[in-house]
């Protein structure tokens, strides 16, 4: 259930209803209690529509759980770095959580934050030769005005 609802919170951020994004990762949560599920459902789902809301400190505090969770996690439940939420659920790598991070403080016009979460990607990034370089260009560039 959990997955149905980030991803149906997907569909809704994507269509330009950031509302019904939210109540989707919102219920979401309930269902998922720990955890990659609830790291990716923070950092993933919810951070990105707070930030299309414009709520800065609900960025954050999404932001600060799900990285909590992310650092508490097993090694097997960080990766693989290839992993997405369509093919695995239970795990999260913490490039995609930084990744993830940076993305919603662009779309907040918050270069400072995106720098800082691009540092810690950057180095774990390059050494897995991942796709993700390519994102942490992109929240830079973008992060000088907030998004539409």
């Amino acid at each position: 259930m959990a997955w149905t609802r980030y991803m149906q919170s997907v569909v809704e951020d994507y269509a330009g209803n950031p509302r019904g994004a939210e109540e989707y990762a919102l219920d979401g949560l309930r269902y998922a209690p720990s955890g990659p599920q609830r790291a990716i459902l923070l950092a993933d789902g919810l951070t990105g529509v707070r930030a299309a809301l414009g709520d800065a400190d609900g960025v954050v505090a999404a932001v600060d759980e799900a990285g909590a969770i992310v650092a508490s996690l097993a090694p097997q439940q960080r990766g693989p770095l290839h992993a997405t939420i369509v093919h695995d659920l239970d795990s999260y790598h913490p490039v995609n959580f930084g990744s993830n991070a940076a993305t919603a403080f662009a779309r907040l016009g918050r270069p400072d934050d995106v720098r800082e979460f691009n540092a810690l990607v950057t180095p774990l990034a390059e050494a897995e030769g991942s796709h993700q370089r390519s994102y942490v260009r992109l929240d830079e560039a973008a992060s000088t005005r907030p998004w539409p």
